[in-house]
């Protein structure tokens, strides 16, 4: 019993340090969407191969952007390509040549061949185990 009162104080330890840890993830989360006082001035000039973000756009707000400690060549591009249409579709019809029927499973079939599986499995071991007992006997004889 001692045994598991410590592993339940131990568990308990565990989620405590847990919950301190959401704690500071949601305070740096709160900060971080906490408007500033000031908009940001917009870079004068792009480094080639990168495109700049719309403040207004979903982009600006769901990419990465690093703090300005990174230098500009450092800075990963804004643009993130929208996603296909058929991505957004949740219901994406299947070819006329596919059928639901295609991909039912015969559970009789599945059944018979785990039973075979299993019969070939344990006939093995008999024969292992039999097997082994007449070296040893030969053996020790």
């Amino acid at each position: 019993m001692n045994d598991r009162l410590e592993e339940l104080r131990e568990q308990k330890r565990i989620l405590q340090t847990h919950l301190q840890w959401l704690e500071k993830e949601i305070s740096t989360e709160a900060a971080r969407e906490a408007p500033p006082e000031s908009p940001p001035e917009p870079p004068e000039e792009e480094p080639a191969g990168q495109v700049a973000a719309r403040p207004n756009s979903p982009i600006a707000t769901s990419a990465f952007t690093p703090g300005p400690s990174l230098p500009e060549t450092l800075q990963p591009p804004v643009q993130i390509p929208a996603p296909p249409a058929a991505l957004e579709d949740p219901e994406v019809p299947l070819p006329a040549s596919v059928s639901p029927e295609d991909f039912e499973v015969d559970h009789h079939a599945v059944k018979s061949e785990v039973r075979r599986g299993c019969l070939i499995y344990l006939t093995l071991l008999t024969v292992i185990v039999l097997l082994s007992g007449v070296i040893l006997y030969l053996v020790y004889s």
